[in-house]
């Protein structure tokens, strides 16, 4: 499936550096996995199209948009 990705909040969202990835982390008290910050470090705030997908379970899940490491961004 090829997934494209669409500015939502920032546009063209600069790529997000290793301090910001850090300081996320340190907030959330969570290291974010490395296969999802290889796509929000050039996709943060944008949303995929499509957004659903489905599990190895059956199920259906969906994501709206990915995180904002940008300073002043209350998402």
């Amino acid at each position: 499936m090829t997934v494209r990705w669409e500015d939502f909040a920032i546009e063209d969202p600069p790529v997000v550096s290793d301090a910001q990835v850090l300081e996320v982390e340190r907030a959330i008290g969570r290291r974010l996995p490395q296969d999802y910050l290889a796509v929000v470090r050039v996709n943060q705030e944008r949303t995929p199209e499509p957004g659903c997908f489905d599990l190895v379970d059956g199920d259906r899940s969906s994501i709206n948009s990915l995180l904002v490491f940008e300073e002043g961004h209350s998402d």
